[in-house]
């Protein structure tokens, strides 16, 4: 039985933009934009699931900007998991 392929998202959220980073291989990220409206939302999901595999996606929760694509991805089948950027960005002391 042949391995099915992982696919990591993590998505930067802005009120108009929505910022990528894909790693479907070890090494291999790739960097892209979209607009935050339905019609990037439904490129970014055509994107995500395209191939099948496991896709796992994580974004920052800023403010409501992101929770159209969260439920879009959602919708799809993608695992989401929405961070608070202030715990995603704490450091140890």
């Amino acid at each position: 039985m042949a391995k099915r392929k992982e696919r990591i998202v993590g998505i930067d959220v802005s009120a108009k933009t929505l910022q990528l980073a894909i790693r479907s291989l070890p090494g291999e990220v790739r960097d892209l934009e979209f607009p935050n409206s339905p019609e990037g939302h439904k490129a970014i999901c055509a994107l995500v699931t395209k191939g099948g595999g496991l896709p796992r996606v994580c974004l920052e929760a800023t403010s409501l900007y992101g929770l159209d694509v969260a439920i879009a991805l959602h919708r799809k089948g993608v695992q989401v998991m929405v961070a608070n950027p202030k715990a995603a960005n704490s450091t140890a002391s």
